[in-house]
């Protein structure tokens, strides 16, 4: 079993087949995944500041990474209008930043139709913050733990809202509020989510599965649809 102690490869592996199928993730620090970018990727990036810019540049090094991985030709990776990744044709993946760490998971999109991954520090989303993120169901839940577990149980199911964002945007094209979704812890690390928003072939009750996990005392959630 994958816990907080375990290597970044020993936990991206783990990630990996949770999400089945031929897919490479990505897992290092900021520091560690300074490569080089393509001119129309440095042209993204204006005046950012450093921290920006060397998150943009670490997400677009692990991207490549797990490009060279799966035997794809790399190139540009852009922005759309919701600063979201703009794979190169044929690649679908997802990129997710935290602190000193990057996370990137691709596939090819001849057998993934899209990824969501999310990696946050535990205990950021505390009690005052819940209303705006979860519905009563999840307050519900949170409220029935104890501070600790109920820190690192909100952490996880705000990750998962993340994750599936990200997941069905490039399908959808709707930005979604944190209360149209809800998120279920399940055991064995797995999470499932329902949609409580009307959105193109994704209607209200729907379910969607990911996997979390706790790593370096952040959270990271993954999911994908095959």
């Amino acid at each position: 079993m994958i816990d907080n102690n375990s290597t970044a490869p020993e936990t991206a592996a783990w990630l990996a087949e949770r999400l089945s199928g031929n897919i490479a993730v990505s897992l290092d620090s900021v520091d560690e995944l300074q490569g080089h970018l393509y001119p129309e990727e440095d042209a993204l990036l204006g005046h950012a500041i450093e921290k920006r810019a060397r998150e943009f540049r670490a997400g677009r090094t692990a991207a490549r990474k797990c490009m060279l991985e799966l035997g794809m030709e790399t190139g540009p990776i852009l922005m759309g209008v919701k600063n979201e990744p703009v794979w190169p044709e044929g690649c679908v993946g997802t990129i997710s930043h935290c602190g000193k760490y990057c996370l990137a998971i691709v596939s090819s999109s001849h057998e993934t139709i899209s990824l969501g991954a999310d990696i946050e520090h535990l205990g950021r989303v505390k009690p005052h913050l819940w209303p705006r993120i979860f519905v009563e169901r999840e307050k519900e839940f949170l409220g029935s733990l104890v501070t600790r577990e109920a820190d690192r149980a909100a952490t996880a199911m705000f990750s998962a809202k993340e994750a599936f964002f990200k997941l069905q945007y490039p399908l959808t094209g709707n930005w979604m509020e944190f209360l149209e979704a809800e998120v279920t812890l399940e055991p064995e690390n797995q999470f499932r989510i329902e949609i409580r928003k009307i959105l193109p072939d994704m209607m209200p009750g729907l379910v969607y599965r990911g996997s979390f996990v706790e790593w370096q005392d952040c959270c990271i959630t993954v999911l994908g649809i095959r």
